[in-house]
């Protein structure tokens, strides 16, 4: 008995094996993350071109990883331009911004829109079908295009930089019809 009480004492148990283990890992990992920065500010004198590009990508990436808006960001911006509408007679609405609203409250009341988070970047399509349906021309994949062709042309919006730039770029303009001025021909 005294054999195996001592054979338990000597041999940690697995969690605590586990714990070391994951903390030398981590050391580890951190002093060779530690020797790159290192050695790579020493070499910023000697390929300066090199350096500023990939510290200029870094940071790029950086931005585009923090800046990426999240499909609660995109609601909030539409329920905003929704609230700038209410403010606008109606009679000098721009149409594509009032079609870029109704199309998105589609959307979001069928369930028929995907939001994507690429980390980079954000992506929201739509679909042909709510999520739920069970019709057969929604479950048969010989029935569908092929993905990427379903995905370019349901493609409703991207998201970079705290923005949706389709959905920006269709309110630049919300309180101009621009069907009152006509465009002047030019000769």
């Amino acid at each position: 008995m005294s054999t195996a009480l001592t054979q338990a004492v000597k041999k940690p148990n697995i969690f605590r094996r586990a714990g070391r283990s994951l903390i030398e890992y981590t050391k580890h990992v951190a002093n060779d993350y530690k020797t790159v920065v290192i050695e790579t500010v020493q070499d910023i004198p000697k390929h300066p071109i090199r350096s500023t590009i990939f510290t200029s990508t870094l940071g790029a990436i950086i931005a585009a990883v923090c800046t990426n808006p999240t499909e609660f960001q995109m609601w909030n911006r539409i329920a905003e331009w929704r609230i700038e509408m209410g403010l606008v007679p109606n009679s000098i609405h721009n149409t594509a911004a009032d079609s870029a609203l109704i199309e998105r409250t589609e959307l979001k009341n069928t369930n028929r829109y995907d939001y994507w988070n690429c980390l980079l970047f954000s992506l929201v399509t739509r679909r042909t079908y709510d999520r739920k349906v069970q019709l057969f021309a929604a479950q048969d994949s010989n029935l569908k295009d092929w993905p990427w062709d379903r995905f370019l042309n349901n493609l409703v919006d991207i998201g970079a930089f705290n923005r949706f730039w389709l959905l920006e770029k269709q309110f630049v303009d919300y309180d101009i019809k621009k069907e009152e001025f006509p465009e002047e021909e030019k000769p």
